[in-house]
């Protein structure tokens, strides 16, 4: 029995990446190693972030999610966007119908930052959401979570965090001002013994506006991929120099929105349709 649930959950792997590999096209192939295994599940952990928030009514349904995360096998699912306390017991009761064990993480209400949820494997080792400090007078507060986690050799901090929304030129101005605020405490993070900080998040502005402070020579973190260049909504996944060690080169990627057995569908013309971004990191050894 337990060699057919392995053989099952290698399956799956395998299927995810051939989906991905035949929309991506032979420049993503070449980018992977050959010693590149997915089916290598005791040696590396799977990291998403999702961006729930432009997902329709029926999209978003709680089932459908519980559905989509199990199918995407990953250990730490960090989703944005979750809209209301009663949704995520009903995803948790989701994710427990279809038998993952696990929990779901998530910031009190009434923190700026409940609508960060994150839901995380029984073998990954967390500690309670922290909130980020109170930025300077000037710039408002983003929704954001600082998780300390540990999957077997492997210790790091996550941070998520969610920019101001909207179009506004008063909006743009304070997405840039969270942004700088954003870097200066990835900076302080990485003041201490632990060097590995994985960062996932939605900037809700155009890519040329909102990736500056992370591209800049006085960024902290290294983009692995973002949300699609045209999007008015730009998700990132990002590392710390530390973490480059940890990384499976070859195994971020965005998903791709045409595979229907992810429950992901196109763009519409009422807004795009985030997808969830994903990377995989070695467990066994961890050099700090």
């Amino acid at each position: 029995m337990q060699e057919n649930a392995s053989s099952m959950k290698i399956l799956r792997r395998l299927l995810l990446t051939a989906v991905v590999l035949c929309a991506a096209g032979q420049d993503a192939f070449s980018q992977r190693p050959a010693d590149w295994r997915w089916s290598d599940l005791g040696s590396h952990c799977v990291l998403s972030v999702w961006n729930l928030s432009s997902l329709p009514p029926a999209e978003k349904d709680a089932g459908r999610i519980a559905q989509a995360i199990i199918w995407l096998d990953v250990d730490v699912m960090a989703l944005i966007g979750a809209p209301s306390q009663e949704w995520t017991q009903e995803l948790a009761a989701g994710l427990e119908e279809f038998g993952f064990k696990g929990r779901t993480l998530q910031p009190p209400p009434d923190s700026g930052a409940e609508r960060i949820l994150l839901v995380v494997r029984k073998r990954v080792n967390a500690l309670t959401p922290e909130l980020l400090p109170d930025p300077p007078e000037g710039t408002p507060k983003p929704a954001a979570v600082v998780v300390r986690m540990r999957i077997d050799q492997f210790d790091f901090r996550l941070l998520i965090f969610d920019l101001e929304r909207g179009n506004q030129r008063e909006n743009r101005t304070s997405r840039r001002r969270q942004a700088r605020f954003l870097n200066k405490q990835m900076a302080a993070l990485l003041k201490g013994r632990e060097q590995d900080l994985l960062v996932g998040g939605s900037l809700n502005g155009s890519k040329r506006e909102s990736l500056r402070p992370f591209l800049s020579a006085n960024s902290h973190v290294r983009v692995l991929s973002q949300g699609d260049s045209e999007a008015e909504s730009t998700d990132l996944l990002a590392l710390s120099q530390g973490a480059e060690a940890q990384l499976l080169k070859g195994s971020y990627y965005v998903l791709d929105a045409r595979s229907d057995i992810a429950l992901i569908q196109a763009p519409t013309p009422g807004g795009f349709r985030h997808r969830p971004l994903l990377a995989a990191f070695r467990i066994l050894r961890d050099d700090d």
